[in-house]
């Protein structure tokens, strides 16, 4: 059971990194989607904010993220190029870039 879990969430996260945008998650299990960004055809730059922050990101192919661990681009900052991911961490605000 647990190896099908773990293939789930392998062919899920491969889906989104095929995805023409930037999806969040509310938890490190990529269960609760909290939103994307990015699929818009103008698309170039969005700054986001968020309060009680994410947890988890699919970075598709095309896409530069900067995350933050604090509000107003404050903390700790990582960088992500797509295609990746990154899950159980804490972004407060980021920046997503269309490459």
């Amino acid at each position: 059971k647990k190896e099908q879990e773990n293939t789930a969430k392998e062919e899920l996260i491969a889906e989104k990194k095929a995805s023409p945008y930037v999806t969040m998650f509310l938890e490190c299990d990529y269960k609760e989607e909290f939103g994307k960004v990015g699929e818009e055809d103008d698309f170039v730059e969005a700054e986001l904010e968020f309060g009680s922050g994410i947890k988890s990101i699919i970075v598709p192919a095309g896409f530069s993220v900067a995350t933050y661990s604090k509000e107003n681009k404050g903390g700790a900052k990582i960088t992500l190029g797509g295609p990746s991911d990154q899950k159980c961490t804490t972004i407060k605000s980021m920046v997503v870039t269309k490459v």
